[in-house]
């Protein structure tokens, strides 16, 4: 800073020197800088800096992986005229260090976690403002996804199961994708259905103003299609599991609207012997008639050489309220005509040979999951989809089912052509009785619902079958809390739930959250086409009970309003002791927290900006 020269009205008194000398001598002062211009001018003297008032710090870069450690931050204090201060130790602090932490003595960015955070620095009692980094986890490995939803002009289901291979770098460097949906393909997808077809890629992690990210498959048909993405739980920096919504169409009608998950793949497990024990399942879809609905679920042993027996499994056919039990056999084989698919993709082919009549592919993603869709051509058997989980505990009692858990459950409403989607708490007794408490949107209405329901126990299989209010259901445990549920009303609900880990505060929600939509997001049916609503989300909260959210939407909703690409919201949590909470959200959503990690929410109106139909939506987050 420049110093302001002073001016003074007093004569300056220099002691001990006769006056006429100090005016000679000033004129010499004055002649010599007109005659000597090789001298050199005197520096001013440097402001002394004053007391700290102020810090301001810098990033080199405000987006980086969760590997990279090249980035640094800088900070520079001044006091209140701008006067640099130097010398200083800075304190470090993260608004979550769970994302991002800073080297207190190099300065250097140290990334934990994909999300974001706020540096700052501070000395004295002083502040800076606040820097957000956003850290990204670059996709990087092998893995199998499902992705559900309904074609926009048909209103068929429409189903897409494959693995994918990444780089890391951004390249998806192969891939193979099984394709089902209606006859003659869809709008992303061209070709005679079902369809096998490779396929390579690319994609970008989301950024803190873009984010979740967006990948974009271009198969062996010549066609593309894109899925927005977001990832949760990682493992040594790379994420193990992910949400994707399909991002293919902005005109509302050329498309279709689709969700599911993607999981890395344990290689080590693709082969026929990896399918070995007890498992639970269930599958999900429409029979032949477009628009129509039906839920499998139940459970089998493997014996690792490709035998699936014996097997039991309830089927709801809401359009006949059939009610179906029984039991069933299966195979598992490679697949001949691409026997490499198996060693590559952990491809294997399902043939149900008796209680049945199905077959489909199977995608390893370990011994203990795997992913399912059917394969004959959905004109003429319909199309079902869903995943297989690993039973942890049997055989199962009573006692497998005693405590309290969360559940979801998503079908038809009681209102033809509406959607059900409900959430709540289900507290078992000894497998014999269970309370139900839980918000639920009934096409288009929202309301309490609580009940008691009981049964005769719990079987060897972990199947329980469930009377009484607010719906009848069957259970097919996968372990102790936790399983399939399937409601045995026509509103045909399918779900699960697992058990709930408290007590709750609104320090419950901290940390980084990634979300989206449970296939199969019903929507709305018209008398000429279905709207379902799909999303994908990252949420992000400090744990004082306030949250943002970043979201992206598609609907079935006209040209101008079908894709809403990282849509953000904020707003306050209030959270119940018992784990359920409401937003300050218009209109409120409604979580039940299953633990510190997961958790549901359910929108009861819009899933995003108007004019988003008023369409019930469950989003399941976790970290």
């Amino acid at each position: 800073m420049t110093e302001k020269a002073s001016i003074s009205t007093r004569r300056p008194r220099f002691p001990g020197i006769p006056l006429t000398l100090l005016l000679l001598t000033a004129s010499c002062v004055f002649l010599a800088n007109c005659s000597n211009s090789s001298s050199t001018p005197s520096t001013p003297a440097a402001a002394t800096p004053g007391a700290l008032a102020s810090i301001t710090i810098t990033a080199s870069s405000t987006t980086l992986a969760d590997t990279d450690m090249s980035e640094t931050v800088t900070a520079s204090a001044a006091d209140s005229s701008g006067v640099a201060i130097t010398g200083l130790t800075f304190t470090w602090t993260s608004s979550n260090p769970n994302v991002a932490t800073v080297n207190a003595s190099t300065s250097a960015i140290v990334p934990v976690a994909p999300g974001f955070t706020t540096i700052s620095a501070s000395v004295g009692g002083i502040a800076s403002g606040g820097v957000t980094l956003t850290v990204t986890a670059p996709l990087s490995g092998q893995y199998a996804f499902l992705v559900q939803g309904f074609d926009d002009a048909t209103g068929d289901q429409v189903a897409i199961i494959g693995s994918f291979v990444t780089d890391g770098m951004g390249n998806i460097t192969s891939g193979v994708e099984d394709i089902n949906g209606p006859p003659g393909g869809t709008g992303a997808f061209p070709v005679s259905l079902p369809a096998e077809l490779t396929f390579t890629g690319t994609y970008t992690p989301g950024t803190g103003t873009q984010s979740p990210g967006l990948m974009t498959f271009t198969n062996s048909a010549g066609t593309s299609n894109q899925f927005t993405f977001s990832t949760g739980t990682l493992s040594s920096g790379v994420p193990t599991v992910g949400r994707m919504t399909e991002w293919d169409d902005s005109s509302g009608s050329g498309s279709q609207r689709a969700a599911g998950s993607f999981y890395l793949q344990n290689t080590s497990a693709f082969a026929l012997s990896s399918i070995s024990g007890p498992y639970a399942f269930q599958f999900f879809g429409q029979q032949t008639a477009p628009g129509s609905w039906y839920v499998t679920t139940g459970a089998f042993a493997a014996d690792g050489n490709g035998d699936l027996n014996p097997g039991q499994v309830d089927i709801n056919i809401p359009s006949s309220h059939t009610i179906q039990n029984t039991p069933f056999a299966a195979t598992l084989a490679t697949n001949t005509a691409n026997p490499a698919d198996t060693t590559t993709f952990g491809q294997l082919l399902v043939n149900f040979t008796s209680g049945i009549s199905q077959t489909g592919y199977l995608y390893i993603v370990s011994p203990t999951q795997a992913l399912f869709m059917e394969a004959d051509t959905e004109s003429a058997s319909g199309l079902e989809a869903g995943q297989i989980l690993a039973q942890s505990t049997p055989p199962f009692s009573n006692a497998s089912l005693n405590g309290i858990a969360v559940e979801y459950e998503q079908g038809l409403g009681s209102t033809a052509g509406q959607p059900l989607a409900a959430i709540g708490l289900i507290t078992f007794t000894n497998g014999t009785t269970a309370s139900v408490s839980r918000d639920s949107d009934d096409s288009g209405t929202l309301s309490s619902q609580s009940g008691s329901l009981t049964s005769s126990g719990v079987a060897a299989n972990g199947r329980v079958a469930f009377s009484g209010t607010p719906a009848p259901a069957i259970v097919y445990l996968v372990s102790r809390n936790e399983g399939f549920i399937m409601s045995t009303t026509t509103s045909a609900t399918m779900g699960f739930f697992q058990p709930q880990s408290g007590p709750f505060s609104a320090g419950s929600i901290n940390g980084n959250y990634s979300g989206g939509t449970p296939p199969p997001s019903l929507g709305e049916v018209t008398p000429t086409t279905r709207i379902p609503v799909v999303n994908d989300a990252e949420l992000v909260s400090s744990g004082t009970g306030s949250a943002t959210v970043t979201l992206d939407v598609s609907f079935n909703g006209g040209q101008a309003n079908s894709l809403h690409r990282g849509v953000p919201s904020a707003f306050n949590v209030i959270v119940s002791s018992n784990g359920r909470a409401v937003d300050t959200a218009n209109p409120a959503d409604i979580y039940y927290l299953i633990g510190p990690t997961s958790f549901l929410m359910l929108n009861p109106a819009a899933a995003g900006p108007a004019p988003v139909p008023p369409i019930p939506v469950i989003d399941l987050f976790q970290q």
